[in-house]
């Protein structure tokens, strides 16, 4: 019985892995690449993608989460893990995140709050970061010449949220 399980468990997160591997990091209807230059497939569906958002950005956004669309996703040049600045939409409003695995990564905001976060893969040290305030607050990142990530909001008005796993 137990190699039973074992067995199909291997079967599953075979066909889990080929399903995400067959898409290569690339939604065929929007040309958005899932694929970080690093080689990291950040999430195998925009679908995917649009259910991490919905944990992820103001819950005040989150009852019209059906109605995101993903318009684009800017990767910083990172050699390993990803680093992702994700712009979507919602209900005409446009706004973005950022979807971090990256080991060196720093906050510079007014107001900074952290939040759990489930469903993230365990044993991986992606965090997100969303900006929410009244002056259309935008996520923006750099990277220092020490290899450090810096995640800040466009303006002073504006509450950083940490999410992690």
């Amino acid at each position: 019985m137990k190699k039973k399980l074992t067995f199909t468990l291997i079967c599953i997160f075979i066909m889990q892995f080929m399903s995400c591997k067959h898409e290569d990091g690339i939604n065929l209807d929007s040309k958005i690449s899932l694929k970080a230059p690093s080689g990291v497939i950040i999430a195998c569906s925009l679908d995917e993608l649009i259910q991490f958002a919905s944990a992820t950005i103001e819950p005040s956004l989150k009852t019209n989460i059906k109605d995101m669309k993903i318009l684009a996703i800017n990767y910083l040049p990172v050699k390993s893990g990803f680093a992702a600045i994700i712009e979507y939409t919602i209900n005409g409003v446009e706004s973005n995140f950022a979807y971090v695995d990256y080991p060196k990564v720093a906050y510079s905001a007014t107001t900074l709050k952290s939040a759990k976060m489930p469903g993230i893969v365990p044993n991986r040290q992606q965090v997100s970061v969303s900006c929410a305030g009244t002056c259309g607050c935008r996520v923006e990142g750099m990277i220092k010449p020490d290899g450090t990530i810096t995640f800040g909001c466009s303006c002073t008005d504006c509450t950083a949220t940490i999410s992690y796993p």
